[in-house]
């Protein structure tokens, strides 16, 4: 039997896996940039500082939209846009959606069922920018991560 907790923490896990693949997303963005423009040299340190703040600024969307065909095909793309429609509607419409759901055990487990569903479909476009990135998500997901703040 869910509780409303229950909904609350795979809400917040969803949210969560959103944030990573956006955050993750505007890495592989970097990463390619830096190289593409030779800023990984001392000199540069301003430029590289520059495009950062100009990734941090970015919606998904517009993260999504600037990733080149030749790094990403409209297949992988369509999983990173199907993705992106899923967050909006988890952080824009998802308890309007479901509206007085919460107040029953059948409810609660629609809701549940619904936010599998996109927690899903969100994995997935973050294990495509993970092999973008050169990651392979299998051996990632066993490191021990780390428990302390890192500054982004």
């Amino acid at each position: 039997m869910p509780s409303r907790q229950d909904v609350y923490c795979k809400f917040g896990e969803c949210a969560e896996l959103a944030q990573r693949l956006e955050t993750h997303l505007g890495t592989v963005l970097l990463a390619n940039g830096i190289a593409e423009s030779d800023l990984s040299q001392a000199l540069h340190r301003e430029e590289a500082m520059a495009s950062v703040e100009r990734v941090n600024r970015q919606t998904l969307g517009q993260l999504i939209n600037q990733l080149p065909s030749e790094v990403v095909p409209d297949s992988l793309k369509a999983s990173l846009t199907a993705a992106l429609r899923t967050r909006n509607e988890l952080n824009h419409s998802f308890f309007r959606k479901h509206n007085l759901r919460m107040n029953s055990e059948t409810g609660r487990e629609r809701m549940l069922q619904d936010l599998q569903f996109m927690h899903d479909r969100i994995l997935g476009a973050y294990i495509i920018v993970m092999h973008l990135s050169g990651l392979e998500p299998s051996s990632s997901l066993s490191l021990q991560p780390p428990d302390t703040h890192l500054p982004i």
